[in-house]
């Protein structure tokens, strides 16, 4: 009998074991579970503080777009200047102008007084007398630039219809609205008149020469420097010569070494 009984106890504690739920735990074990999942997730605070970052800047983005497309058009981005060339890049421009035979653009890069004194038909005669023209060789040794002038030292090496010539110029610069213009030399304007008084094109007072005067002369040219009392340096040269000694001046002698003042 006993042992009947312990047998139907052992059987009810297995029944009353089975039933139990599986998951079953302690008290408080759920609490600790919130408490661990709270401290692994970020605060709702912390939340709605990101929420609202995010907010903050795809407000600022929208009014960016609305700033730069106006009306719903993308608003075109303000050209900036280019920067205009100094006065040797100008000069090196007219250089290539005239090589091309684009005495047009050329004579544009002088400054308004020059071409007050010179036209652009007596400009582009003179190319035409001393053609084919070109500068077969430049470079600028030297530019000085201060407020709104500038002068440029060029060695020029030039091929025309008069011959080879190599020599040394040193031209004016201005600056006109913002930018260089080329000053013509003073030999540079004699040159141009001449060629463009001699050209078809030239008014019918200049053409029209006595019969007389016609082979007094074969070569117009411009004193370019006075070496002494009776002898100068001309441009262009005559056959090759850019030296002239003038006949019958009786003059000091300044320049011989060998021979006293």
């Amino acid at each position: 009998m006993p042992r009947f009984l312990f047998m139907v106890l052992f059987a009810i504690t297995l029944v009353l074991g089975g039933c139990a739920p599986p998951d079953s735990k302690p008290e408080g074990s759920n609490d600790d579970q919130r408490a661990e999942k709270a401290a692994n997730e970020k605060p709702s605070g912390e939340e709605r503080t990101d929420s609202g970052s995010q907010t903050e800047e795809g407000g600022e983005k929208a009014a960016k777009q609305k700033r730069s497309r106006p009306g719903g058009k993308e608003e075109e981005p303000t050209p900036q200047p280019e920067p205009q060339p100094g006065p040797e890049k100008v000069l090196a421009s007219q250089y290539r102008h005239i090589n091309a035979s684009n005495y047009g653009a050329a004579y544009d890069l002088f400054d308004d007084e020059s071409q007050r004194l010179v036209s652009l038909e007596q400009y582009s005669a003179y190319f035409a007398s001393a053609a084919p023209y070109e500068i077969t060789r430049y470079s600028i040794p030297s530019v000085r630039a201060r407020g709104e002038r500038a002068t440029v030292v060029a060695d020029l090496a030039v091929s025309s219809s008069e011959g080879d010539q190599r020599y040394e110029v040193t031209q004016r610069l201005v600056r006109e609205d913002g930018a260089w213009r080329v000053v013509m030399r003073d030999e540079q304007v004699a040159s141009f008149t001449a060629a463009g008084s001699s050209s078809p094109s030239a008014s019918a007072s200049a053409t029209a020469a006595p019969a007389d005067a016609v082979g007094e002369f074969d070569a117009t040219v411009t004193v370019s420097r006075v070496v002494d009392g009776d002898t100068i340096e001309i441009s262009p040269t005559v056959d090759g010569n850019e030296e002239v000694r003038l006949i019958g001046m009786d003059t000091p002698e300044t320049k011989d070494p060998s021979e006293g003042i």
